[in-house]
């Protein structure tokens, strides 16, 4: 039987480069806490970044650049209003520079 850590690995190895897992990701593998525990020991070990608010990189940044049509830019930045700062500001550098 695979543990936690390594399951949580299987399936984040299983999309593609650069994408972001939250806790809730995971949830169907163990408890929250097992799950908290196995991120964290992933971290520890160098196989995960933990991004906080305001730490997005930016190679995360230029993924989405990349896969974001020109008209999903402009829906990303019509709804800022709803988002919080720290969200708004990611969403920002996502959509790029604003038209003239």
């Amino acid at each position: 039987m695979q543990c936690i850590d390594s399951k949580i690995l299987n399936r984040i190895y299983g999309r593609v480069k650069g994408c972001v897992v939250t806790p809730g990701d995971f949830v169907d593998l163990g408890s929250c806490q097992a799950v908290d525990i196995a991120m964290h020991r992933l971290e520890k070990k160098g196989r995960l970044r933990q991004l906080g608010q305001r730490q997005v990189d930016d190679a995360v940044v230029a993924n989405l650049q990349k896969r974001l049509s020109a008209s999903d830019k402009k829906v990303l930045l019509r709804d800022l209003r709803d988002a919080p700062a720290w969200i708004a500001a990611i969403l920002r550098r996502v959509s790029g520079p604003k038209e003239k």
